[in-house]
Formats: structure tokens, C-alpha cells, sequence
């Protein structure tokens, strides 16, 4: 059995890699920004709208239901960035068993017996 190198072991767990994080960076990454991005609009709509509804003669928001709007809408963008955040943590947990398969098959092939 020949002496096994470095670069044996180590490209093809560093393709895998870097291929693994390049698909995750491909959808993930945009979707996640632009429904994050679409709830924040929403937040901005909902202040700017309850700021002139507070201001104006006679108002049309009452303090409280001011208060009641933009908490619906805090919390609506709270749910919207938490579903990404899994979103994203899902799409992660899928590149590290990619990477960690690389690690498994290389060991496997370098020593020809299932260490990992």
C-alpha cells in the first residue's frame, strides 16, 4: 500500500465543501433575503401609516390600536425571520452531512476499512 498524501485526503473533502456551500448560497441566501426584506417593507408601511393616523384631525388610530398594529406587525416579522433562520439552518444541516459523507467515503477509500 502506497503512502497516502495530504492532498489525498483533503481535496476532495474541501470540494465537497465548497461545492456544498455553493448550492446552499445559490437559493437560500436570496430567498431568505427577500422575504425578510418584503416583511420589513410591511413594518415601514404599517409605522409610516399609524404616524400620519396619529397625527391627523381627528385621528384614525387610537394609541392603543396604534400600539396593537405595529406589535401584530413586529411580531409577524419575528415569525418571518425565525422560519427563515430554519430555513437557513436547514439548508446548513444538509451541506455538513454532504461534507461529513466526503469525510466518511475519503477515510473509508485512504484505509480501505469504515473508521467514520
Amino acid at each position: 500500500m502506497s503512502e497516502l498524501t495530504f492532498e489525498e485526503v483533503f481535496d476532495p473533502i474541501a470540494q465537497a465543501a465548497v461545492g456544498a456551500f455553493n448550492e446552499l448560497r445559490d437559493g437560500v441566501w436570496a430567498t431568505v433575503k427577500n422575504v425578510v426584506l418584503l416583511q420589513l417593507k410591511q413594518i415601514a408601511t404599517a409605522i409610516v401609516d399609524v404616524a400620519a393616523g396619529l397625527t391627523v384631525e381627528p385621528p384614525y388610530y387610537t394609541v392603543a390600536g396604534a400600539q396593537v398594529l405595529v406589535q401584530m406587525c413586529v411580531t409577524a416579522a419575528t415569525q418571518t425571520i425565525a422560519a427563515a433562520t430554519e430555513l437557513v439552518i436547514t439548508e446548513v444541516q444538509v451541506a455538513i452531512r454532504k461534507i461529513l459523507d466526503a469525510v466518511r467515503d475519503t477515510i473509508t477509500q485512504a484505509v480501505q476499512v469504515v473508521l467514520f
